[in-house]
Parts: C-alpha cells; sequence; structure tokens
C-alpha cells in the first residue's frame, strides 16, 4: 500500500481543523492508501527578525501576551481535548525535511483549510515546498481575498510544481488563475464528503451537558456585549438555553472537543457563527443556522463562506445587522441533490489527482 502525506494546518484549538483533517484522511483512505498527516508546524518555518519584531510590540499586544500567560493552564486543558482526538483518530507522522517526505511518501495532498494562506507562515511556507513527489492539493484555500505583494513570487513558484489544484472559494480559484493562467477546480470543504451517518460514528455526548433546548453559538472573532445581548434576548424570548463553544468567559462549554462538537450540533435548536465549519456541520445535520459577520477589522475571510452559502442556495441565513429577525425556518431541501452532485466530482478531481 503506497503511503499518502497530508499537509495542513495542525490546530489542536480549533474544531474546523481538526474535523477537516480528520475527513481528509477517511476520504483519502476509501483510495486505499496508507493516510499520514504532517504533525510538524515547525518545517520551513520562517522567523522574523528580532528587529522586526521589535518594531511591531505595542501596547495591545503586550496586553495580550500577558493574558495568555495568565490563562495558560486553561488554554492547556482545552489542548489536551484537542491533542487527545488527534491522537485517537488522525495518523500522524513527525518529519524535518523535505528530502525525508520524499523519500517516505510516494504523494502529496495539500489541504483543506487556510494553508495557503501567506498570514499563517509557518504553514504557508511548508505548503509550497520542494517536492519531487506527485504534490497535488485539495480545497486548498487562500483565506483572503488579495495577496499581498511580497508573497505573489512564492506563491507562482510553488502553484507551478503542483501537478493538480483545486481550492475551496471561487476568490481562491481567481488568484491561482492570476498566477499560473489556469483556473482550478473549486470543490468542497472535505467536511462535506463524509456523511451524517459517518460522523456520527465519532460523535461522543459531553459530559457537561444543558438543562434544556438550547441555541448554540460558535463565534471563533470578537463577541461582543451587543451581539450576546441580540442572542440573549432571542433565547429567552423562546425558553431556550444559550450554549457557547469557544469562548472562555463559558468556561463549562470551553473543554468540549470535536467529537462533542459535533454532538452539539447535532442535537440544537439552532446554531449562530461566524465560523465557516460552524455552517457546514449544520447544513449536514440540517439544523437552523445564521452567519455573521466577524466584528474585528482584519483581512477579509468571507469568501470561503460566499462561496459555501451561494453553492446550497442558503444565501439568507447571512446577519446583516441587528435589527435582523431570526427563524427556526430553514430551506434544506435542495441539499442533498446538491451535495451528491459536488461529491461525485470531488470524488472524481481525488481519483484523478491520486493516479
Amino acid at each position: 500500500m503506497k503511503k499518502l502525506l497530508i499537509l495542513t494546518i495542525y490546530d489542536n484549538f480549533n474544531y474546523g481543523n481538526r474535523l477537516q483533517n480528520f475527513a481528509m484522511q477517511s476520504v483519502l483512505k476509501k483510495f486505499n492508501k496508507d493516510v499520514y498527516t504532517l504533525n510538524n508546524a515547525s518545517l520551513c518555518y520562517k522567523k522574523q527578525n528580532n528587529a522586526k519584531r521589535i518594531k511591531k510590540i505595542t501596547l495591545k499586544k503586550l496586553i495580550n501576551k500577558v493574558r495568555k500567560i495568565v490563562l495558560k493552564p486553561i488554554y492547556r486543558k482545552r489542548f489536551k481535548v484537542f491533542e487527545k482526538f488527534s491522537d485517537t483518530l488522525i495518523k500522524q507522522t513527525r518529519i524535518n525535511t523535505y528530502d525525508e517526505i520524499n523519500k517516505e511518501f510516494s504523494m502529496i495532498c495539500i489541504g483543506s483549510d487556510q494553508i495557503w494562506n501567506p498570514y499563517f507562515l509557518n504553514n504557508f511556507y511548508y505548503s509550497f515546498g520542494k517536492f519531487s513527489n506527485n504534490a497535488f492539493s485539495y480545497a486548498a484555500s487562500f483565506g483572503i481575498e488579495k495577496i499581498p505583494d511580497e508573497y505573489k513570487e512564492e506563491i507562482k513558484d510553488g502553484l507551478e510544481k503542483i501537478k493538480n489544484i483545486s481550492v475551496r472559494e471561487e476568490k481562491g480559484a481567481d488568484i491561482v488563475e492570476e498566477f499560473i493562467s489556469k483556473r482550478p477546480e473549486v470543490n468542497i470543504d472535505p467536511t462535506l464528503l463524509l456523511t451524517y451517518k459517518e460522523w456520527n460514528k465519532i460523535v461522543e455526548i459531553p459530559k457537561s451537558l444543558p438543562n434544556k433546548k438550547y441555541i448554540l453559538t460558535y463565534f471563533l472573532g470578537k463577541y461582543s456585549n451587543k451581539r450576546r445581548k441580540y442572542i440573549n434576548d432571542f433565547a429567552k424570548k423562546n425558553n431556550l438555553e444559550v450554549v457557547s463553544l469557544a469562548q472562555i468567559k463559558d468556561i463549562k462549554y470551553y473543554f468540549m472537543g470535536p467529537s462533542e462538537f459535533l454532538y452539539f450540533i447535532k442535537n440544537c435548536e439552532m446554531v449562530l457563527t461566524d465560523s465557516f465549519h460552524g455552517a457546514i456541520f449544520s447544513i449536514i445535520y440540517k439544523k437552523p443556522f445564521y452567519i455573521f459577520n466577524r466584528e474585528e477589522k482584519i483581512e477579509s475571510m468571507n469568501s470561503r463562506i460566499e462561496t459555501l452559502l451561494k453553492k446550497f442556495d442558503l444565501k439568507e441565513r447571512e446577519i446583516k445587522d441587528y435589527s435582523q429577525s431570526l427563524e427556526f425556518d430553514c430551506d434544506f431541501s435542495k441539499v442533498d441533490s446538491i451535495l451528491e452532485i459536488e461529491r461525485k466530482k470531488s470524488m472524481e478531481y481525488l481519483k484523478n489527482a491520486i493516479n
């Protein structure tokens, strides 16, 4: 059996990242491959020199650094929960050089997730590494809509070395086409390649459960008081509890792992999120959901969500402002037929790339 290596962001702190890694591994194993994931973010990591780092220090960053030190024991506990998931369900390898990769693996799969986001330096550089093997991407994402000039040459050089290119959103396809004058295939996230029955196999009942029916909130960005009030008012009106994942203020649920995350989505009344994968698993389990914009002033990462909602004809699930009313009715009538087409398309791409 030939060995295949997955290069993706390896983040034992993020639900979507761990679940897409599990999904990518599960799908590739269907092609009779011995699949590993690289767990070595230090490979080809380009560090900033001290002068640049000193210049960028601000009071806000200093406060955040102190906060991280104080909260380190809590973060560590959460990390351990995710680490257990990865160690149990994801086959891993640690390699230090490209020569070792080329010697041990006959094929490289780059993706999914924001593996090509230039702001995630440690992942960005090794994903455009020096591979003598057959390297292909699957649903790889840049995560942003415009590439900074300083990274353009490296991206062009890297893309030209990859035999088959698949991206996750239309904006990503635009970027690739700009660099190599060839439009790549746009495929669904690997999490959508597994059915809800397959996901149910790894669902775990959480140790902490709400006392009644609940709304699930999952925000990776800022969870402002205004947003919290908007959600709490809706929950109170409908006699629902609010379960907040990934919010350290809601410590009761802060240590839930990826398998418990699936349980909370599967059993909730509604999902409110700013997360791409929060939306995806709502679609998989056909749970009413709404997508909120990130409140921080950061480089736009909305293109992948726009592609997702457009593909499944669910554009009305976006929250534009807090005057908008939340409705439990959500039309999933087109989801199954669209998924069937997209899964067939994606599996055909993978078959061709692997062969």
